[in-house]
């Protein structure tokens, strides 16, 4: 038997993949530590008995903290009512699909990179355009700080698969740094999904339509449109597919893709109505 603490995510996963003898997970890197979460567990449990029905809450350290992660897992194994709290860049709205609850609080996003440092932070959601580039404020911060791509384990990506989420991996090599990760896994989102009610259905078909038109010149200014370019319809339909429902489609993007023929009618209660 070997027991491995390691700098390294997925170090067990992996050793135990080449090697014929049990090896248990005591932390690697910011990605699990089943046996502090053991431990965590077994206090409550000696503490306050039975933890079925139990509201427990989880604040701050979230995303990227293994201990987190790793007590998550075991606390909902025994029915206890798991509450995230932190900053919405922290709590991405996946975590409902693992039994999880969660509260925004809203951060400057310049102030990531100190907050990072000070500690005041624990994590951030990442995300990549098009799968080839990222946000300038992620990369400004990568600048002057370290940070580490945290995957969803084997388990997490099943249970967001049974919720309707889709998931894809992209290159470390987005990010321009070392992410201390191989890949990166996301789940992925369809363009101009942010735009509101207030956009009339026609702006918003005629936005969409332009910007096909124009994607060839678009891609070649900037290479996060090179996927809208390659396949404009078809990364739409994987971004609502892998959506669930937690967003609505606006009724101008549903009027794009139907024409398109990528629409499917299952969708049609989806379809955001004016208030």
């Amino acid at each position: 038997m070997i027991v491995v603490r390691h700098s390294a995510p997925g170090s067990p996963l992996y050793l135990s993949q080449i090697l014929d003898i049990p090896v248990i997970n005591a932390g690697d890197g910011a990605h699990e530590h089943p046996t502090q979460g053991l431990l965590d567990t077994f206090t409550m449990r000696e503490r306050l008995g039975d933890l079925k029905g139990r509201r427990v809450v989880i604040l701050g350290d979230l995303l990227f903290s293994r201990v987190a992660r790793s007590n998550i897992q075991a606390l909902t194994k025994f029915g206890a009512d798991v509450t995230l709290v932190g900053p919405s860049t922290l709590v991405p709205e996946s975590f409902a699909a693992l039994g999880v609850k969660h509260e925004y609080v809203e951060v400057d996003l310049s102030t990531v990179g100190s907050l990072l440092d000070s500690g005041s932070l624990q994590a951030f959601i990442i995300y990549a355009n098009a799968e080839s580039a990222t946000a300038p404020w992620i990369t400004e911060l990568s600048i002057g700080t370290d940070w580490a791509a945290l995957n969803p384990t084997a388990e997490e990506l099943a249970k967001l698969r049974e919720a309707g989420f889709g998931s894809v991996e992209v290159s470390p090599d987005v990010f321009k740094k070392d992410v201390h990760a191989d890949k990166v896994v996301l789940l992925p989102f369809y363009y101009g999904y942010h735009v509101g009610l207030e956009v009339p259905e026609e702006d918003v078909y005629k936005m969409l339509t332009t910007v096909e038109a124009k994607s060839g010149d678009l891609a070649q200014a900037d290479a996060s449109y090179a996927q809208v370019h390659k396949d404009m319809k078809g990364m739409q339909r994987r971004g609502v597919e892998a959506s669930g429902d937690t967003v609505p489609v606006h009724p101008g993007l549903a009027k794009y893709m139907r024409e398109r023929g990528v629409w499917d009618a299952a969708w049609d209660a989806r379809v955001a109505q004016p208030k």
